[in-house]
């Protein structure tokens, strides 16, 4: 198979992380290899057209992405206000328990 001659490894690792994956995980995913999205991330090596195609479906984005010089925005993480974080209000929590139960 054909090797891609170019990848923006930093879009790939952000990605990767955009998706909540650890770099194994995206590795099984893909390939039988354990470390195969871990090379390419660093630059090691370059993945085949067919694993950009997969790649780009696990991360639910285009594959263009890949080739783009633009950075990919990384995601914020969201708060998960279902558990209480320490030295939160639970006032703050329980208004926001009211509000989503009174829509």
């Amino acid at each position: 198979m054909d090797r891609v001659e170019f990848i923006n490894k930093e879009n790939l690792r952000l990605a990767r992380e955009n998706m909540g994956l650890e770099v194994l995980a995206a590795s099984k995913k893909i390939s039988k290899k354990k470390n195969i999205v871990d090379g390419w991330e660093k630059g090691v090596s370059l993945p085949t057209w067919k694993q950009v195609e997969k790649l780009a479906k696990l991360y639910n984005v285009s594959e263009f992405i890949f080739f783009s010089k633009e950075k990919l925005q990384k995601n914020k993480s969201i708060p998960d206000y279902r558990i209480v974080v320490r030295g939160e209000s639970n006032e703050k929590i329980s208004k926001l328990i009211n509000l989503v139960a009174t829509r």
